[in-house]
């Protein structure tokens, strides 16, 4: 209604605030396509009165979308545009919180270092201007950075720091999570005893706030150790406890996982029918909230209790369902990028369309010269292009068949660098983990599989996995899952050429391969094999 009313007066301030306010509200709500939409509107009017701080502010707020996306380059590269206009304007407060979340993309893409230097940038502005209220968030955030680099005296430094800090503020809310990052990092440690009395602290903390959210999360991570050092029934209490305070709260998410949690500990004590119930309460939540991405991993758990039941019905159908909800969210995510090209589209022949017409109005007289020139030229570029590109296409199909014929021996190669590379039997044993999940598997096609999944799969944790990929394969997880599925694509591309798979198209190949987009199936593509899958294609067909 405010937009409507808005744009009825021509009152732009008021189109940008009510944007804004909109695509807050569905970001709050997990709808970051159309929150996205929302900033890029809003992006539009403040550039177009000129707005400095409304143009740093879009750019801020469409980085956090893109952050939610995964697209983290797009998001840094938002991010950095905001922090340049609130350098200018010295606004050190924006300049900071931009810091901050710099240093967040950072952390996400595993580059520790950049992050830490752009949280450090971060915590100087807020001890410059004593800015109290805010120097604990960044103290928390190197904390974190430190545990993923597994430098635990660190990072329990700065998140006692970050306490005292809260604590002089009267930040009872900020204790807590100070003291629930601390029990984080003892349980790595696998000191469960402090851990349990650390939650127990900042538990305290929270009931005098009534912070229900992080009570919730305090109650599941006590279940989670008390689970751990067999304490099952103490386990089966603070599991149903966290149940209670999420349904207080009606967060579903929270509902959703408490069920889970529940359903295992029965699944423990070999109680599959109760499991089973808890479980199915855990999907029901999950597809009032249509949580397609969960409902997918929640089916491995009904797989599993079924088998042990011995009800192969209920196995298969499960089996159907994983898949459905997998092609549902493959489906979803083609779809957006089949609409952000039409309107990608859409823009450009517009703009076209335009231009066109005003070098019809200001030069009639020389069109049919000007237009013969640019076919003469366009012309010439396309067979030069055509020239270029037969011989790129020869090169790239000796190419072709050296990677074919020399398959084995890179093969070989990295299973000797992985003997070579690993110089602990811990390490050596997640690795053999990890060839087995991949080669034998072949978790890779699984389009959304991630690094905190596989670790997870496997028994370890993302940071360590993160560390021995890169080591072993110099690699990050990204490039070296692809180069997994594009073995598969190439396998598959010998079959199209054969006559075996001779109806299937690239996407269809892709999508078969674990990509859960063209667009990134054809960019890992050209970085693995130098060429376009349907250049490599027509290669194999010259073989």
């Amino acid at each position: 209604m405010g937009l409507k009313l808005a744009n009825d007066i021509s009152y732009n301030k008021g189109i940008s605030v009510c944007l804004n306010a909109l695509g807050l509200a569905y970001y709050k709500t997990g709808k970051f396509d159309s929150a996205l939409h929302y900033f890029e509107k809003r992006y539009e009017i403040v550039t177009e009165i000129n707005d400095s701080v409304g143009i740093a502010a879009a750019n801020d707020n469409m980085g956090i979308i893109y952050v939610h996306l995964g697209k983290h380059d797009k998001a840094l590269e938002l991010r950095t545009k905001a922090n340049n206009i609130y350098t200018v304007l010295n606004m050190m407060g924006h300049l900071a919180s931009g810091y901050t979340w710099i240093g967040n993309i950072y952390k996400e893409q595993g580059e520790y270092n950049k992050a830490l230097e752009n949280y450090f940038n971060a915590l100087k502005i807020y001890e410059d201007e004593n800015d109290e209220q805010n120097i604990s968030y960044p103290l928390l955030n190197i904390s974190s950075i430190y545990r993923f680099m597994k430098q635990y005296d660190l990072a329990k430094q700065y998140a006692f720091k970050a306490k005292e800090v809260f604590i002089k503020t009267k930040n009872k809310n900020g204790a807590g999570a100070s003291l629930y990052r601390i029990a984080i990092i003892t349980s790595e440690e696998k000191d469960y005893s402090k851990t349990i009395s650390y939650l127990f602290d900042a538990k305290k903390l929270f009931e005098e706030t009534q912070n229900t959210y992080f009570l919730t999360l305090v109650n599941q991570f006590l279940g989670t150790c008390y689970l751990k050092t067999g304490n099952n029934d103490i386990a089966f209490d603070y599991f149903e406890k966290s149940l209670e305070s999420a349904q207080q709260i009606g967060d579903m998410n929270l509902i959703s996982t408490s069920f889970q949690n529940i359903g295992t500990e029965y699944f423990a004590k070999g109680d599959y029918l109760k499991a089973l119930e808890f479980m199915r309460k855990a999907e029901k939540v999950l597809l009032d909230i249509n949580d397609k991405y969960s409902l997918m991993k929640i089916c491995q758990n009904f797989i599993e209790i079924y088998s042990l039941l011995n009800q192969p019905d209920s196995v298969s159908k499960y089996f159907q369902y994983y898949q459905q909800y997998s092609d549902s969210i493959y489906n979803e995510k083609a779809t957006t990028v089949i609409a952000e090209m039409q309107t990608k589209y859409e823009t450009e022949k517009k703009e076209k369309e335009l231009e066109l017409s005003a070098i019809k109005i200001r030069q009639q007289k020389s069109q049919l010269v000007i237009l013969s020139v640019f076919l003469i030229v366009l012309l010439v570029n396309g067979i030069i292009f055509y020239l270029l590109q037969r011989r790129n296409n020869r090169k790239n199909l000796l190419l072709v068949k050296s990677k074919l014929e020399n398959k084995q021996f890179q093969e070989s190669e990295t299973k000797k660098r992985i003997r070579n590379s690993v110089s602990d039997n811990t390490a050596k044993e997640i690795l053999k983990k990890l060839t087995h999940e991949l080669e034998h598997k072949k978790c890779y096609l699984e389009p959304d599989l991630n690094i905190n999944t596989l670790a997870q799969q496997i028994g370890t944790n993302r940071e360590y996995l993160s560390q021995i990929i890169h080591k072993t394969f110099e690699k990050n997880f990204n490039e070296f899952v692809n180069s997994y599925r594009i073995n598969e694509a190439i396998g598959i591309l010998k079959k199209v050429v054969a006559g075996e798979y001779r109806y299937w198209n690239l996407e269809k190949i892709a999508r078969k391969s674990g990509f859960n987009s063209s667009s990134t199936f054809y960019t890992a593509f050209n970085l693995e094999t130098n060429m376009s899958p349907g250049a490599f294609k027509k290669a194999l067909k010259e073989m």
